[in-house]
C-alpha cells in the first residue's frame, strides 16, 4: 500500500503534468488537502515538500503554494547574444520590463567606476510571465547616448549596432552563485532558501574599448549555462 503522503504527492504531480493545474495557479491549501485525504498537516507537508524539492511548486512562508515553471533555459556562454535574439531563436515567449534608466549615475561601485560618465539600467526578464533574470547594466554614457524605455525594452545591442554604428567585439564573463538581496527577492519572486546564479560581464567594442559592465542575476532553477571546450 502506498504511503498517504506519496499518494497526495502523486495526485498533485499528475494534475500539474496534465496541465489541470497551470503555472502560477494555487495548489489546494493544506486545510483543503487535510479534509480531502483525511490526514494530518504533517502528512500534507511531507507531500508538498517532495513537490517543492522536485521543483513542481513554489512555497513561501505564510502563502499558499503555486505551480512553478520547471523549464530551464540555456544562456549563451561562448558568444554574445542579446535577450531579444535568444527569445526569437528559442521561441521563449519572453518579455523585458524596464525598472529604471539613470543617466549621470553617481554612486561609485566596481561597475560604475569603470566609466567617467555612467548610465545605469535595471531590467527584469520574464518567460511565460515568470520573472527569471534581473539585469543591471552600467554603460559608458559618453559612447552610448539616446537610450529610452522603448530601446531598453527592445534591445540595447540592436540600438548600439544599428543606430550608433558601434561594433560589439567580445565579452569577459564570470559566473558565481550568491545569496539574493532584498531587491532580488522582490523582483524575482524568490523563495526563502533560493540562490542566484550571477553572471558578471565586461563587454568591449571591436576597437577593444570597454563600453558595458553587467551583472545578470538568474534564478538557479531556470538557469543552464552551456559552452564547448576543445583540447
Amino acid at each position: 500500500m502506498v504511503a498517504l503522503y506519496k499518494q497526495i504527492y502523486k495526485d498533485i504531480k499528475n494534475d500539474i503534468d496534465s496541465k489541470k493545474l497551470k503555472v502560477g495557479e494555487y495548489i489546494p491549501s493544506e486545510s483543503q488537502l487535510q479534509m480531502k485525504y483525511k490526514c494530518s498537516r504533517d502528512t500534507v507537508r511531507k507531500a508538498t515538500a517532495m513537490l517543492e524539492q522536485e521543483n513542481y511548486i513554489n512555497k513561501s512562508r505564510g502563502k499558499q503554494a503555486t505551480v512553478k515553471l520547471r523549464n530551464k533555459y540555456t544562456f549563451p556562454a561562448s558568444k554574445i547574444e542579446s535577450f531579444k535574439e535568444l527569445n526569437k531563436k528559442d521561441k521563449l515567449n519572453a518579455k523585458t520590463k524596464l525598472i529604471s534608466l539613470e543617466y549621470n549615475y553617481k554612486e561609485n561601485n566596481d561597475f560604475s567606476s569603470k566609466f567617467d560618465n555612467c548610465v545605469k539600467i535595471v531590467r527584469v526578464r520574464s518567460i511565460e510571465n515568470e520573472n527569471i533574470v534581473l539585469d543591471i547594466d552600467y554603460l559608458d554614457a559618453d559612447k552610448i547616448q539616446g537610450l529610452t524605455r522603448k530601446v531598453c525594452e527592445n534591445s540595447i545591442y540592436e540600438f548600439i549596432e544599428t543606430n550608433l554604428g558601434i561594433k560589439i567585439g567580445y565579452s569577459k564573463k564570470i559566473v558565481t552563485v550568491e545569496k539574493p538581496t532584498s531587491v532580488d527577492y522582490e523582483l524575482l519572486n524568490l523563495s526563502e532558501n533560493d540562490l542566484l546564479v550571477n553572471v558578471t560581464s565586461y563587454t568591449f567594442t571591436k576597437d577593444n574599448e570597454l563600453f558595458q559592465a553587467t551583472i545578470s542575476k538568474h534564478r538557479y532553477d531556470k538557469f543552464r549555462f552551456e559552452t564547448y571546450a576543445t583540447r
